[in-house]
């Protein structure tokens, strides 16, 4: 994968695939590769980070990170910690790894967030519920107008932010087989068809399916993956004329994510306007 090439497009367009360079993801799969390891200004003012899963033992990332579009570089963000009330979650976490996964999307989703809209990273917070998203918080209080989202697999953790309802959702590759062997219950025909035409194409159905279903909060069980319908793989689309969608891959995974263009209100676009800047204000240009 090429160091700090970050495809983008406009929503539900086709990304342009790199011009030369080697690819460690399988050339048969038609998603554009993602910089593993990078913060990633994509259009529409959204932001995305995916680590392998332990990068830094769960701690923060110190190196530089490379924006999208042209590849200069800022400096690392400085090292963070959990908050009183996100340590506490973590303390009622039992399995190792989910504790390692929990810990890290909270401290790369404080960078991102920080990097996006500016502010201290430890004046955010990411705190579990119940039901529905994580639950932002900024100096205590909870933050309107921000989308926050994380994903993990045994692979990779990864966190997206835009100043609008965004879902993320990253599917492992190895796990086709067991996607196709429920497939009955979860695909239409129409679905399966796009899935067995496409490389890997029933592991990105469900990724894009997953990311939808967490743009509204919901769950793989309720309202469940069938609820949500893919029209399209490349480019990735989805029934809903309002959501748009972008795929990306990793060498062992497959990245989707869904958010809806109305939902980029009149607050949103200010936000954006704010976030496009944070480059700016920051000496790097955008």
């Amino acid at each position: 994968m090429r160091k700090g090439h970050i495809p983008g497009g406009p929503p539900g367009g086709t990304p342009e695939a790199p011009p030369g360079g080697h690819l460690d993801t399988p050339p048969a799969i038609p998603f554009p590769p993602l910089a593993l390891g990078e913060i990633c200004r994509l259009p529409q003012a959204i932001w995305l980070w995916v680590e392998p899963l332990g990068a830094g033992e769960g701690h923060t990332k110190t190196e530089g990170h490379t924006k999208a579009e042209g590849g200069a570089k800022a400096e690392g963000p400085s090292p963070v910690a959990l908050s009183p009330q996100e340590a506490a979650q973590l303390e009622g976490l039992s399995h190792p790894r989910r504790r390692l996964e929990w810990k890290q999307s909270r401290l790369m989703a404080k960078q991102l967030l920080s990097k996006a809209v500016g502010g201290a990273p430890e004046s955010f917070q990411l705190l579990s519920r119940e039901e529905g998203p994580p639950l932002l918080l900024r100096g205590g209080q909870p933050v309107e107008g921000v989308g926050v989202s994380v994903s993990h697999t045994a692979c990779y953790v990864g966190v997206a932010c835009a100043p609008f309802a965004v879902g993320l959702d990253i599917c492992n590759w190895g796990d086709e087989a067991r996607i196709v062997g429920i497939g009955g219950r979860i695909f239409g025909e129409e679905e399966r068809a796009l899935g067995e035409a496409c490389p890997r194409g029933f592991v990105a159905l469900w990724a894009l399916k997953e990311a939808a279903l967490k743009l509204h909060g919901g769950g793989i069980f309720q309202p469940g993956l069938s609820s949500v319908h893919v029209s399209a793989l490349w480019p990735p689309a989805l029934s809903s004329p309002r959501a748009k969608a972008h795929l990306y891959a990793l060498p062992e995974a497959c990245v989707a994510l869904v958010f809806e263009a109305t939902s980029f209100c009149k607050r949103g676009r200010a936000a954006g306007q704010r976030w496009q800047g944070a480059f700016a204000n920051s000496g790097e240009g955008s």
